[in-house]
């Protein structure tokens, strides 16, 4: 090729957590488009769909890259994740530099506001509750996406996470230095970690199962997995029956995690939707969307009116 070019890895390729059976990522980026250099793209992605290669393809200079972050949430938070792969290194390092800038710039609050909102969609549209009988691993609540969407995020406001080794899971690398950076406390870096980590092999599984074409933990298939992920009957309970168990407690720590920072980023950039009053009961209210209060000055509460406002 006449022009600077690289092989970017997106999406799960790019954070190293590619499941069998996924798309693979792949954004041909280079540094002007002429028609000598689209036919050799056209040729390099010809060749992946002739081994069979199942592949979701782009082609774009960094001009279009940088004009995503205002049009198009998706493939900017792809861009998010991007990953060298191959081709000419200075190249690919000047474009992360430029797709820094802009997503640690003032341009940036219009996607940190779609991800937020993006975030309550998905969870009404897949799932409020992670006790769902049949649960999407990948979009439910508590399911990967809640620690994808926190990953996008932090790379939109926090330069420290653009130095993320790209040798391993870069979901597992933002958990590390964010208790590093005493973000989490060591007990919620494990306890995320560890659900993390059994959510992808429970969806790696799942992709064996069905050969890829669904992220649902289907009520008929829950057995199966259960026996792949090695669990077994015990005690008088089904290995389905515990393995499940451990599904709901794992996808409960990351939808907290979820919560507690998709809060802290509404705080920041959508502060109009903070500071209301609801009021529980005659007793208790709750300021700020987090803070329980008083609604009085009583001093002596009585163990009921406590597990009233409670519930």
């Amino acid at each position: 090729l006449n022009t600077p070019f690289a092989i970017v890895a997106l999406g799960g390729y790019g954070r190293v957590e590619l499941c069998p059976k996924s798309d693979i990522d792949i954004m041909f980026l280079v540094e002007e488009k002429s028609n000598e250099v689209e036919n050799a793209v056209v040729g390099f992605f010809q060749k992946l769909w002739d081994e069979n290669i199942n592949i979701g393809h782009s082609f774009r200079t960094i001009k279009d890259c940088i004009e995503l972050c205002e049009v198009d949430f998706e493939s900017w938070a792809s861009i998010l994740e991007s990953r060298f792969v191959c081709g000419d290194k200075q190249f690919y390092d000047y474009f992360i530099r430029e797709i820094k800038l802009k997503a640690l710039s003032k341009d940036s609050e219009k996607f940190i506001a779609g991800i937020i909102e993006g975030n309550r969609t998905r969870h009404e549209k897949y799932g409020n509750s992670i006790k769902l009988l049949e649960p999407n691993v990948k979009k439910s609540a508590g399911g990967l996406r809640d620690i994808h969407t926190l990953l996008w995020l932090f790379k939109s406001t926090d330069s420290d996470f653009w130095d993320l080794p790209s040798d391993q899971s870069a979901c597992k690398s933002m958990l590390e230095l964010m208790f590093q950076k005493k973000i989490i406390s060591e007990e919620q870096f494990y306890s995320s970690l560890n659900a993390f980590e059994f959510i992808l092999r429970t969806r790696i599984e799942l992709h064996f199962d069905t050969e890829g074409i669904t992220d649902v933990l289907d009520f008929n298939i829950q057995e199966k997995i259960s026996i792949g992920l090695g669990y077994r009957d015990e005690a008088g309970r089904k290995a389905v029956e515990i393995f499940m168990r451990d599904y709901y407690l794992n996808a409960r720590a990351i939808y907290t995690l979820n919560k507690i920072f998709i809060k802290r980023f509404q705080k920041q950039f959508e502060p109009h939707d903070f500071g209301e009053v609801e009021v529980i009961d005659s007793n208790f209210s709750i300021r700020d969307g987090e803070k329980i209060c008083l609604n009085s000055r009583k001093k002596v509460l009585t163990p009921s009116e406590i597990f009233t406002a409670f519930l």
